[in-house]
């Protein structure tokens, strides 16, 4: 915890909201001159500051390509007048400051006050004029964005022996898992993306998932709350869904210590995606797995688990063992298979994250595999009908003679088989060649010396 309000903000600027959820904000922000997520999240002093405090603790732990990296945690008491000291922070590049004090810099001057003038219009920050002798404008002008500590803390509403958590995260520029299924990403669009394709861009992101996961697991930390909007999209321009996917969100996260395997807690995560044993009260790392099981189910049926029941309903169905989701085999029977394993009644039946990744990423190889061979079956199919057209207009001009078509087709044919010959097949020839050459060379070389 620290003290004071410099300590707090220091080198994070605050910009827009990005979104909120339970009793957290988070805004875009600036760290260090980088582009960056910040959470705020405030709690009643009573509150358990151990459990308040866990998230911050264990997110600065994992350090995964597919986990949201935080970078820093600070956390304080908040007096009356450590929140006037934010409050008065009215811009985002004025962090670890105290705004009201400063004449122009990065701040801007606060204006005068005027008599009769509304204090929230006394308030609003004097920005310096835009204008410049070389049509550049006031370098400093950029800094001064909508937002700042004093909006972010009037969205949170922390209030006085509150206690107010401010985390700096890796920013996710494109938004979570749940609203780009919302978007349809891993849905077929006819000329642009085709099933083969839409099923290895799912298949990858729920491999990511898992690799995520599988870290945490490694680190003794159970998630306690892992779905589709728990999952960030982070930019990649060099994959082809245009995004890596990264677990986010440890706000129910818990620690496993080294002698046991299971926790007792009354705080659980989304309903739908609790398992049975998660909903009475005990969590273990199976449950995680139970709640990346409900997530596959979100991916191949495109719609949210239990849709149309009640929190408690499914309360009560899923953890009396009444209550299953319906997977369309018909659909997808080799995923489906993985995600009915993933919401096995028994906890110690259900697969570990390091033996769903393989048996993904297997799933993704027969998928490219798959993908290869009918376009090998496309591109054989085309030029059998070019050769054949082309054996159309010769034998209109030379009248009748050798098949192309069926020649070239032969061929063309053949390329599937030649693609499957192994490796040291083709070494082989390839080593086999030269000797080849140098035969007909010396045959060459005794045809010239004969008489």
């Amino acid at each position: 915890m620290v003290k004071t309000v410099k300590e707090l903000t220091q080198s994070i600027q605050v910009k827009e909201v990005l979104g909120s959820g339970g009793f957290a904000w988070v805004f875009k922000g600036v760290y260090q001159a980088s582009d960056v997520a910040v959470k705020l999240a405030a709690a009643p002093k009573d509150t358990d500051r151990e459990r308040f405090c866990r998230e911050a603790v264990l997110a600065q732990q994992l350090r995964h390509p597919h986990v949201v990296t935080t970078y820093v945690a600070r956390g304080a008491e908040m007096s009356s007048e450590m929140i006037e000291q934010c409050l008065e922070l009215h811009t985002a590049g004025n962090g670890g400051g105290t705004g009201a004090g400063t004449s122009g810099g990065a701040g801007g001057s606060m204006a005068p006050n005027h008599p009769g003038v509304p204090d929230a219009f006394n308030m609003l920050p004097n920005f310096p004029s835009t204008r410049s002798e070389d049509n550049m404008g006031n370098p400093r002008v950029a800094r001064q964005e909508a937002g700042g500590w004093g909006n972010a803390l009037r969205s949170v509403g922390v209030l006085p022996d509150q206690i107010l958590m401010v985390m700096v995260l890796e920013l996710c520029d494109m938004g979570n898992l749940s609203a780009t299924l919302k978007r349809g990403v891993f849905v077929p669009v006819p000329g642009r993306t085709s099933l083969l394709a839409a099923r290895r861009m799912l298949v990858r992101t729920a491999t990511e998932i898992c690799r995520g996961m599988l870290h945490l697991h490694i680190s003794n930390v159970i998630h306690g709350d892992l779905k589709p909007s728990n999952v960030l999209l982070s930019r990649a321009r060099k994959d082809r869904r245009g995004f890596v996917a990264k677990v986010a969100d440890f706000g129910l996260s818990k620690l496993l210590h080294d002698d046991t395997n299971l926790v007792m807690s009354d705080h659980i995560g989304t309903v739908a995606y609790s398992s049975p044993e998660a909903i009475q009260g005990n969590h273990s790392k199976a449950c995680d797995v139970w709640s990346f099981g409900m997530l596959l189910w979100e991916l191949v049926a495109q719609e949210r688990p239990f849709s149309s029941f009640t929190p408690a309903q499914i309360m009560m169905g899923v953890g009396y063992n009444r209550l299953r989701p319906t997977w369309p085999r018909e659909v997808w029977p080799e995923l489906c298979a993985i995600g009915e394993r993933c919401l096995a009644t028994n906890p110690a039946d259900r697969p570990s994250f390091a033996q769903l990744e393989e048996e993904l990423v297997v799933l993704e190889e027969a998928l490219r595999d798959e993908s290869l061979r009918m376009s090998l079956q496309r591109a054989a199919a085309a030029a059998a009908s070019t050769a054949s057209t082309a054996s159309t207009t010769s034998s209109c001009t030379d009248g009748p003679g050798p098949s192309i078509a069926a020649t070239a087709a032969t061929a063309v044919a053949a390329a599937p088989v030649w693609a499957a010959v192994p490796a040291a097949t083709t070494t082989a020839a390839a080593t086999a060649a030269p000797s080849a050459a140098t035969a007909w060379t010396a045959v060459d070389a005794r045809v010239a010396a004969a008489p």
